[in-house]
């Protein structure tokens, strides 16, 4: 990841980051007020030995001075002093619980053992803090050696009593809340990197250029209520709608000169690869093109089902030798036909396979501005790769929701393994939804006849799915030139 990448990971978690530095400013703030006041009490004693005669003895008596007060210190806090302490005062404690609120030190290169006590009155430490004073020095007195005339050779004098302090020393609650937020931001920073680091899903285009070499050429937002269809009809206006428009008016530029049929491939299954071919067909037949969709999708059948066509003649039939082309090809919408999916076949792969399939798309290339061709999940079957090597070019789909970085890297790598021509990526689902006031999607509904000549009675609207023989284009063509040599012109369609 580089800079700007974890830039982007904190923005996109900025309000998981506000939650738990609020979290642990919250929890800061209990902890604080949680704690009652708390006194600090400080007594000093000073400790001396006799004085010596000589420069000798002074110097020696001082070294020993100084090495008993860090023994001190230590006295300070044991049984040894508390215990007379507790009963004098009459604490209902004991001398290992008083220990915890007990700090002897001593400043440096001085004979000085200064005694703090903590407490939550003040009175109490105040008595406490004198009381250990006196004892120390009872007790420093009876431990200390005497000298030949009897007397203790070392002794103490409080040099500062413990005075009542007149306000707490603790706890510091502005330190401590300060303390809960920032604890609170780093662990928010860390979640919304270690998050970053894990989803490899691929969210924006920069994803996509970083996954693999293939350009992308387009992007198709997320539906409002998350359930992709057909927006492109009856000239709908929507956010949604243009992103397709975007992808077919690019898709002519992207692919191989003179290419007619694109294989539209989706990632894995899950992703809206059959209605980003039926919506970018419906977007190229507004620019009068002539439009095809095969539904080579022979395991899912998405494109039948959302044409209404499932229960018509279609590719299998005509891959099996049962019917011709001509005769399964179904007139969906102006300008836009469909060869639906057709029998089932208990081995789709198998049936893909025969190359019939190449010169039956050959030959509708002389009919058709483009044809459009679905194919089940690239990284889960075997067909994708197959019918990328009877198409000019292929279009892999993947979706911002589910496909992660690898799965996209490793389809292209297995496309362009079989010399497909990988035209491009587009991304769908993603961030940015259509509004929720956008035109309704339009239903699939059942494919009708088309009507009769003007001067003629109009023709009723058949249910059953009625067949055509594709018309030759009106502008012209020249023979689909097999893969390898010279491309065709591209087709002319019109703006």
């Amino acid at each position: 990841m580089e800079a700007h990448d974890y830039w982007k990971a904190l923005l996109k978690s900025w309000a998981l980051i506000l939650v738990l530095v609020i979290v642990g400013g919250a929890a800061g703030a209990a902890y604080a007020f949680a704690r009652g006041d708390s006194y600090e009490a400080t007594t000093s004693v000073f400790v001396s030995t006799p004085q010596g005669a000589t420069t000798d003895q002074l110097s020696q008596g001082s070294q020993y001075t100084q090495n008993l007060v860090a023994s001190y210190t230590k006295l300070a806090a044991s049984p040894k002093v508390l215990d007379p302490v507790i009963d004098e005062l009459g604490l209902s404690t004991t001398a290992e619980k008083l220990a915890t609120h007990v700090a002897a030190t001593n400043p440096l290169d001085t004979v000085i053992v200064q005694v703090v006590v903590t407490e939550s009155s003040a009175t109490s430490a105040a008595a406490i803090a004198n009381a250990i004073a006196d004892s120390l020095r009872t007790v420093t007195i009876e431990l200390s050696p005497v000298s030949s005339t009897g007397a203790p050779q070392v002794s103490m004098t409080v040099i500062a009593t413990a005075d009542t302090p007149t306000s707490p020393s603790g706890p510091n609650r502005p330190l401590i809340i300060a303390s809960g937020l920032v604890i609170g931001l780093l662990l928010g920073i860390i979640v919304a990197v270690v998050r970053a680091v894990v989803d490899t899903r691929l969210r924006t285009t920069v994803d996509v250029e970083r996954a693999s070499a293939a350009p992308v050429i387009g992007t198709v937002r997320r539906s409002a209520d998350h359930v992709p269809g057909i927006v492109v009809a009856d000239g709908a206006q929507s956010p949604l709608a243009e992103d397709y428009r975007r992808v077919s008016a690019t898709l002519p530029f992207a692919g191989p000169e003179g290419a007619t049929s694109v294989l539209v491939a989706p990632v894995t299954t899950g992703v809206p690869a059959a209605e980003v071919g039926l919506n970018v067909a419906l977007a190229s037949a507004e620019r009068g093109a002539r439009v095809l969709i095969v539904d080579a999708d022979l395991r899912t059948r998405r494109i039948s089902e959302l044409t209404a066509t499932t229960d018509a003649r279609g590719l299998a039939d005509v891959l099996s030798g049962a019917v011709p082309a001509a005769e399964a090809i179904v007139e969906w919408r102006d300008g836009v036909d469909v060869l639906p999916a057709g029998a089932v076949q208990s081995n789709p792969h198998f049936a893909l396979g025969r190359p019939v399939l190449a010169e039956t798309l050959a030959t509708l290339a002389d009919a058709y501005d483009l044809i459009v061709v679905d194919a089940p999940a690239a990284l889960e079957f075997a067909d994708a790769l197959t019918l990328s090597r009877a198409v000019d070019s292929t279009l892999v789909v993947a979706s911002a929701r589910s496909t992660r970085r690898q799965q996209l890297t490793e389809v292209v790598e297995q496309l362009e393994a079989v010399d497909a021509y990988v035209t491009g990526v587009v991304l769908s689902e993603v961030g940015g939804r259509a509004p929720v006031d956008a035109p309704t999607r339009q239903t699939p509904s059942a494919p009708t006849a088309p009507p009769a000549p003007a001067e003629a009675p109009v023709a009723p609207v058949v249910e059953t799915p009625a067949t055509k023989a594709p018309a030759p284009r009106t502008t012209p063509s020249t023979a689909r030139t097999p893969r390898g040599t010279a491309a065709k012109p591209k087709p002319t369609t019109n703006d």
